[in-house]
C-alpha cells in the first residue's frame, strides 16, 4: 500500500494558506507531498483510538494526523460513488463555496468554526452540531486550534440505514425528505454539549473508521445511530436554513414502512394501513419520489438480492424466495431488467 499520513496533508494545507491565503486542495496537497517523496510504501499502522484519554484533545488530534491515506484511491476521492462514510477532524481553511453530494455533519468539539452559505454566515460554538443537506454550496472556516468534527456520507447509505430512526421526529424526517427526494438545500443546527458519552462514541467512531477488520463499517454506523439518538433524544431545532414544508411529512413514514415491510407488501396493504385511498396514495408517491410504488419495492428487492449474490452461496431460487419474488424465473427477469445482467452473471463476475 503507498500512502501517505493524514498530518502530512494537514501541514500542506496549513503552509500554504499561510502563504498564499487561500486553501490548497486535498488532492493538490497529496500532489505535493508525492512530489518531495514524503509517501509510505510499507505496511500502514493505524493509529489506536480505543487508548486516547477523552479528556486530552490535542492527543486525539496527534492519533488523527497518523491516518494513513491510501493514494491509489484518490484519482476516484471526487466521484460521488467513492466516499460512502467519511470522518475527521480537521483545519478548514477553504476560500470558496463547495458543494458536494454527501450529507455531512460538523460538530464543534472545542472552540469555535465560521459556516457560510451563500445567503448565510453563522457562528458555530462548542456544541453546536450542524446537518447540511446534499449540494448545499457552503465552507467551514476553523483555525488549528480548533476541533472540528465533520462526517460525510452517501445519502443511499444514510437511507438505508437511519430513515427509520429518524422518521419518529417530523423535523428531521422532513429535513432529510426534502433533501433526498426533492434536492432541497437546507441545513438544520443543533446543540449538544461534548459530555463523557458522546466523546466515548466518537473515540469509537475513529477506531472502527481506521480499523481494517471486518465489519467495522457495520460498527462504525452503529454508533453514528446512536448519535443521532441522542439528537433525537435531547436536543431542540434551534436554527433551520430553509422552512421545511409540512404537508408532506406523511411521506417519511410511508417509505420506512415500505423499507421494512416490501417482500410481502401491496399499494392497497399501505393505504388502507395509512386510510388512504390507493389511487390517491399511487399518485402521492409518484409526485413526491419520483418513482412508482412497484418501482420502489423493486429497488429494495434488487438490493438485498445484490447483497446475498455476493455474500451468500445461497442458490438462485432461494435468494428469490428470501426478496419475496414467487418465483426464480420472475425474479432472473426482473433482475437483469433492473442491473443489465442476470444474478448468475452477476455472481461470477464477482468470484
Amino acid at each position: 500500500m503507498n500512502y501517505v499520513l493524514l498530518g502530512d496533508i494537514q501541514n500542506e494545507v496549513i503552509k500554504h494558506y499561510e502563504t498564499f491565503e487561500h486553501s490548497l486542495d486535498f488532492l493538490d496537497a497529496v500532489k505535493i507531498l508525492i512530489k518531495q517523496d514524503k509517501v509510505y510504501n510499507d505496511t500502514p499502522v493505524y493509529p489506536d483510538f480505543l487508548s486516547w484519554n477523552t479528556t486530552d484533545l490535542p492527543t486525539l488530534k496527534t492519533l488523527i494526523r497518523l491516518i494513513p491515506v491510501d493514494i491509489e484511491t484518490l484519482p476516484f476521492y471526487n466521484s460521488p460513488d467513492f466516499i460512502k462514510v467519511h470522518i475527521n477532524l480537521e483545519l478548514f481553511t477553504f476560500d470558496q463555496l463547495r458543494a458536494r453530494p454527501y450529507i455531512t455533519i460538523y460538530y464543534v468539539l472545542s472552540g469555535t468554526a465560521t459556516y457560510y452559505t451563500e445567503t448565510d454566515t453563522q457562528s458555530l460554538d462548542t456544541g453546536n452540531l450542524l446537518i447540511i443537506s446534499p449540494n448545499l454550496s457552503h465552507k467551514i472556516y476553523s483555525t488549528p486550534d480548533d476541533y472540528v468534527f465533520q462526517i460525510i456520507m452517501a445519502p443511499d447509505l444514510f437511507e438505508e440505514h437511519f430513515s427509520s430512526l429518524l422518521s419518529q421526529n417530523q423535523v428531521l424526517s422532513t429535513f432529510f425528505y426534502q433533501s433526498l427526494y426533492h434536492e432541497k438545500k437546507n441545513s438544520l443546527r443543533f446543540h449538544m454539549l461534548p459530555n463523557p458519552a458522546i466523546l466515548d462514541i466518537i473515540k469509537h467512531l475513529f477506531s472502527e473508521f481506521t480499523s481494517p477488520e471486518a465489519f467495522s463499517t457495520e460498527i462504525f454506523l452503529s454508533y453514528l445511530q446512536i448519535i443521532y439518538a441522542m439528537i433525537l433524544r435531547n436536543c431542540d431545532v434551534t436554527y433551520t436554513v430553509d422552512n421545511l414544508r409540512p404537508n408532506i411529512s406523511i411521506m417519511p413514514a410511508l417509505l420506512v414502512d415500505i423499507q421494512k415491510n416490501y417482500k410481502d407488501l401491496s399499494l392497497e396493504i399501505l393505504a388502507t394501513k395509512f386510510n388512504y385511498d390507493t389511487a390517491y396514495l399511487s399518485r402521492l408517491i409518484k409526485q413526491e419520489t419520483g418513482k412508482n410504488f412497484i418501482d420502489i419495492i423493486q429497488g429494495h428487492k434488487i438490493k438485498e438480492a445484490t447483497e446475498l449474490l455476493l455474500h451468500t452461496s445461497y442458490s438462485i431460487g432461494r435468494i428469490s424466495e428470501l426478496v419475496g419474488y414467487n418465483s426464480a424465473d420472475h425474479f432472473t427477469r426482473s433482475f437483469k431488467k433492473v442491473v443489465g445482467q442476470t444474478p448468475r452473471e452477476m455472481r461470477r463476475m464477482n468470484q
